[in-house]
């Protein structure tokens, strides 16, 4: 596009072949996409230097950067931090229609139950897989932690049961 707009500028026979290139590769409907998510994000200043932006502004340019590449699997760490509510609110509705396979890594308890639909948990060497939001999954583990509990009250109860059992020398054992 740079160049057809150069060699448009020169007038040079090029810019019609130029052209009819970017035509046929969709190269029009690219620059479309782009100021759109660019104005979605906020972002006005297509050409601005990103070193000396803000942190939010910088993760808003990440962000666009992501959503024009249109990748199969997305990483998303801690994608909250440094946006301001309105993004936070656009960010949520993408990664929730998004057709890419999404993994967040967040401490946002309220974008999680917005954006998830299964949520593994890694824990005690063993990975957890559960269906549903993060409120969803919280209450399951309440009802298996609850189980849990009880198992390990029922457990610790026959050990106390067999440590009086041996502590009282059974008579069988001593003839």
């Amino acid at each position: 596009i740079m160049a057809y707009e150069r060699a448009a500028e020169r007038m040079a026979p090029e810019a019609e072949s130029l052209m009819g290139q970017i035509e046929q590769l969709g190269g029009w409907e690219v620059e479309h996409r782009i100021e759109r998510v660019a104005g979605q994000l906020g972002l006005d200043d297509l050409y601005a230097v990103v070193d000396p932006m803000s942190g939010g502004e910088r993760k808003r340019v990440a962000l666009a950067r992501l959503v024009l590449s249109n990748p199969d699997v997305i990483l998303l760490d801690e994608p909250t931090n440094h946006l301001d509510a309105a993004t936070v609110e656009w960010l949520e509705g993408w990664v929730a229609g998004a057709s890419s396979a999404c993994i967040v890594v967040t401490h946002d308890r309220y974008f999680l139950d917005r954006v998830v639909e299964r949520i593994a948990e890694l824990r005690e060497g063993k990975l957890h897989y559960y269906e549903g939001s993060y409120t969803d999954y919280l209450e399951t583990r309440c009802v298996e932690d609850a189980i849990r509990g009880r198992i390990e009250a029922k457990r610790l109860s026959l050990l106390k049961r067999e440590l009086v059992w041996m502590r009282r020398s059974p008579k069988a054992r001593t003839s």
